[in-house]
């Protein structure tokens, strides 16, 4: 049985996520989810560990960008699950205030996980929902011609490596090509920033990512100079982390899912969204909330372990 098997098979829980939660999706939006499945024993008790399956179900246009067809979707293990939402992981922590609608698939363990959504709001939230904020803002002014350094070093890299397996294991020490800058603790290239001990395949990996990632974006350079994707997301996170902070919960789909449409459509230039949202990160900042300083990780613990322990219990009944 694959890793993909096995997850789908012990799945408690799925989420419509993306776009159709938050109340922004548009006719060629595609579907993303987000589910748990709880690991069996020997992932906690033997030497073997797991925290994430990738489920997806590619399909792709014409133009290479994924079609309304293709599938996003994610599966994570119970125990990672958890520990990312006591910690205020954006990604993850919404997921407790998805409405019936969208929840997918639900036995009764997941139903209770949800029931006790409220253990896991706390203070350590505000600082990452700003955390996940500024990186979307900072995607979004990546400069395209970054992407284009990035293309020809590894265009260059590929082409003049007699023994690749030897050059992937080295340090990324010396310059392969003039788009390489060195400083005293760091290598940069096309944007992207290395620790001088990395190893080269780590930077290919990542450079790689990168370049998929981006193919996608060159017609909203083109049109508005900048990525209104991530200028949404940017905005859609600060929006989230100000509704938690104050009101304990998010409210799907999102109040402001106009506005957040509008980001995405390019109604706005850059400079009024960028001001729009440094505004409401200040306000963010200075809000003191109604949350508790930390998680109850007491409680969250206890739960956790019965909720595997059930879940092992009645393996074979799902």
């Amino acid at each position: 049985m694959t890793e993909r098997e096995m997850a789908e098979k012990s799945k408690i829980l799925v989420i419509r996520t993306g776009s159709h939660l938050y109340g922004t999706s548009v006719p060629e939006s595609d579907e993303d989810f987000m589910g748990l499945f709880v690991a069996p024993k020997k992932y906690y008790l033997g030497l073997e560990s797991i925290n994430e399956v990738n489920c997806n179900i590619v399909s792709k246009s014409a133009d290479g960008k994924n079609d309304k067809d293709a599938v996003d979707s994610k599966l994570y293990e119970l125990k990672n699950f958890v520990r990312l939402a006591a910690s205020g992981n954006p990604n993850i922590i919404e997921l407790f205030f998805a409405k019936e609608d969208n929840i997918v698939a639900a036995n009764f363990i997941g139903r209770r996980l949800l029931h006790n959504k409220f253990l896991f709001p706390s203070m350590l939230v505000k600082q990452r929902f700003i955390g996940y904020a500024v990186g979307q803002l900072h995607k979004a002014k990546e400069k395209p011609e970054n992407f284009d350094n990035l293309t020809i070093f590894q265009t260059f890299y590929d082409s003049t490596i007699d023994n690749k397996r030897i050059v992937e294991m080295a340090y990324i020490r010396h310059p392969v090509t003039e788009f390489m800058s060195f400083y005293s603790d760091h290598v940069s290239i096309g944007g992207l920033n290395f620790n001088c001990n990395v190893k080269m395949r780590k930077v290919m990996d990542k450079v790689s990512t990168r370049i998929k990632n981006a193919s996608h974006r060159q017609d909203m350079w083109t049109k508005y100079g900048f990525d209104t994707k991530f200028m949404m997301h940017c905005m859609r996170l600060i929006v989230e982390g100000q509704e938690l902070l104050e009101t304990g919960k998010i409210e799907f789909p999102l109040q402001e899912k106009q506005l957040l449409l509008d980001i995405r459509t390019g109604k706005f230039a850059f400079d009024e969204i960028h001001e729009m949202i440094i505004a409401r990160k200040d306000k963010l900042e200075k809000s003191e909330g109604n949350l508790r300083t930390v998680p109850d990780f007491d409680k969250i613990n206890e739960l956790l372990i019965k909720l595997i322990e059930i879940f092992w219990e009645n393996e074979n009944n799902f």
